[in-house]
Parts: structure tokens; C-alpha cells; sequence
């Protein structure tokens, strides 16, 4: 089962698995997103409570979503891997149309979920096709963090980032963004970017001379400075 955590709400995660369960065994589970994004908050917190895989894909370019391209390219590894026979792409962008019935080709069946704003071409190319709208809600209790204090809220980023890139950086003097977004989550800390006046936590950081970035590939890497 691999979900692209842009295009598909946290909260209908369990009932997506519930649902896939009654006839398959996803032995894979993986959710697709750029980790350092704040708004995908709850999906990261979802993953863990569900057994899935966060993979994290880092956004380079505004309007490209980096996660899809890297739930693709899984698919294909995976595919190619001779040990699945069965694939579950949970995504309601038309993109992933090739993808279905390449996998579909190759002698896989192709189970898509998805929302009903999906194109026609997507649920044709599914072996089977499930509309999350039909699926029945599963109450679920998403972990919460510990409502943030007035001190966690300071208008000064600076120690909480140097906080969270410190618990990463004990074997390696930088860090990727997509990691200190991950121990920025996992602090109960209720850090938020837009706090700061920022979307994004690269643009927070870059914005900051108490840090330099690097980067190296599709990855932004920290570090601290002075």
C-alpha cells in the first residue's frame, strides 16, 4: 500500500487499511510526503499509529510534489523486485495513471483508492477501484502534542531549531530538513512555521544567520553556525 500523504486525508487513513484488509494483506505500508511541511503534521502522526513507512521527499521546486515522483519510483523498484504481486496506490492525481497500468501490465493487480475528483483514466486503469467516500468512517484519535507553552511560542525560533538539529547531528556535523522536521515533531514542542511568518521550514531557516544549508541532490541539508 503506498499513499500520497498530499492528496489524501490522515483522517481517512484506517479506514483505507480496514477496508484493503477485508481481501488483501498489505505487507507494505509506506506514506509519501515532505515531512518538513506542517501541514502533512497529522499523517506523520498517523503513520506511526497505523504501521506505516514515512518516506520522506523533500519539495524543491513550488508546485512539484516530490512524493508522488518518489511513490513512483518505489512502485517500479518494488515491482521489479519479483515479490509483490499486488499494489494499492492510495492518490487522486490523474498522474498515476501510467503507473497503474504499467503495474497492471506486468500481470499485478492494481487496487486504486482514491477521492471522486479522480480522472476516469485512473479508475479505469485499476484492477479494482475504491472511492474513499464510500468507505465507512473509523473514529480515530490522532496522537496530539502537548499544547505548546508561552515560552515554546517565543518569537525566537533559534533554540528550539538548534534543540531539534542537535538530537540528529551526534554522528554527523548536518542534518536534512525532512530529519529536523521529524524531531521537531516527535519534541511536543507545538513548533509551528507559520509562528515565525514562514510556510515552510527551509524558508524559516534560510531566513535565519544562525544556520547554513547546503544543498546536496533533491536534499536540504543544516547546520548550526556561531
Amino acid at each position: 500500500m503506498l499513499i500520497g500523504a498530499e492528496n489524501v486525508p490522515a483522517k481517512a487513513a484506517a479506514a483505507i487499511l480496514n477496508h484493503v484488509e477485508t481481501f488483501a494483506n498489505p505487507t507494505m505500508r509506506r506514506v509519501y510526503g515532505d515531512w518538513s511541511n506542517q501541514a502533512l503534521g497529522n499523517w506523520f502522526a498517523m503513520a506511526g499509529e497505523l504501521g506505516f513507512v514515512a518516506r520522506q521527499h523533500s519539495a524543491n521546486i513550488a508546485g512539484k510534489n516530490a512524493a508522488d515522483i518518489g511513490l513512483a519510483i518505489d512502485a517500479m523498484d518494488l515491482l521489479h523486485s519479483g515479490h509483490f504481486h499486488g499494489f494499492v496506490p492510495v492518490t487522486s492525481d490523474s498522474d498515476f495513471t501510467a503507473l497503474a497500468s504499467r503495474l497492471r501490465e506486468h500481470g499485478c493487480d492494481v487496487i486504486g483508492v482514491s477521492e471522486s475528483k479522480s480522472p476516469p483514466s485512473l479508475r479505469a486503469a485499476c484492477n479494482r477501484f475504491v472511492l474513499l467516500e464510500t468507505l465507512p468512517a473509523i473514529p480515530v484519535t490522532i496522537p496530539c502534542k502537548t499544547p505548546p507553552s508561552s515560552k515554546d511560542l517565543s518569537r525566537d525560533p533559534v533554540p528550539l531549531l538548534r534543540a531539534a538539529i542537535g538530537k540528529g547531528a551526534q554522528t554527523q556535523q548536518w542534518l536534512s530538513t525532512g530529519q529536523l522536521g521529524q524531531n521537531l515533531a516527535k519534541a511536543n514542542l507545538g513548533f509551528d512555521t507559520r509562528t515565525y511568518g514562514h510556510a515552510k521550514l527551509s524558508t524559516l531557516i534560510k531566513s535565519l544567520p544562525n544556520f547554513q544549508t547546503l544543498r546536496l541532490g533533491e536534499t536540504l541539508q543544516v547546520r548550526c553556525v556561531g
